[in-house]
């Protein structure tokens, strides 16, 4: 069986190309559900569009196929409207840059301020109320309908980095923008911290959901995380 993705466009020409035998085709707006069905059905091969290999959504879905020891056997290839293939092991624009993203995203972990802590324990110590992921370099956001990147993401709150101002307890609306499905939810400013990197301005802060889909966010963690981050 085969699993192909690729932007709504382009999935009839892709599938004209080659004969591909069973196949299950996705559009790239729904790379997450693709991910899950991949993992339930292991398929012999995924094909995915080059150009969306090439993004930081595609560049994370080929690693989480990768890293799943479950899907060893599945080959993963990225074929241009042309209908030519590249293997996914290294060769194909943006894929063979995941080790530098995953040691840049290691780097910029550690240069993250002092943020005070979500929850304390009786004890005092400094606890989080769900676990934290840093998410693959590229992925955007909106805070009140103004572009900003996202550092790291759980359940509960967010890290970003913006170019306009945050002040703690600022009510902020925040929208993951997924394409076709962005999710929106109220939030609110725990900590911000100000740097001027290159002599740009840079806001980082810490954000507190009040009302999120839950599972919707689980899902877009599992697809676009690097790795778990923790209080030190």
């Amino acid at each position: 069986m085969t699993v192909l993705i690729g932007s709504s466009k382009h999935l009839r020409a892709l599938q004209a190309h080659n004969d591909f035998g069973e196949t299950i085709a996705f559009a790239t707006t729904d790379a997450t559900h693709a991910l899950s069905v991949i993992r339930s059905r292991r398929p012999d091969l995924v094909v995915i569009d080059r150009e969306f290999a090439a993004t930081a959504r595609g560049v994370a879905l080929v690693r989480r196929i990768k890293a799943d020891d479950g899907l060893s056997a599945c080959e993963v290839r990225i074929i241009a409207l042309d209908g030519s293939f590249e293997d996914a092991r290294g060769s194909q624009p943006g894929v063979n840059d995941a080790r530098h993203r995953q040691a840049a995203g290691a780097a910029r972990a550690a240069r993250v301020p002092a943020e005070p802590p979500l929850a304390a324990s009786p004890s005092g110590l400094r606890e989080r109320r769900a676990p934290r992921f840093t998410i693959v370099e590229g992925v955007q956001v909106q805070i009140d309908g103004k572009a900003a990147s996202l550092v790291d993401l759980s359940t509960v709150g967010a890290e970003v980095s913006s170019a306009i101002p945050l002040k703690p307890n600022q009510r902020v609306k925040f929208t993951l923008v997924d394409e076709a499905h962005p999710l929106h939810c109220r939030s609110v400013v725990v900590w911000a911290s100000f740097d001027m990197p290159s002599g740009v301005p840079l806001y980082r802060a810490g954000l507190e959901f009040f009302d999120v889909n839950e599972a919707w966010l689980v899902g877009f963690i599992d697809a676009f995380k690097l790795h778990p981050r923790e209080w030190k």
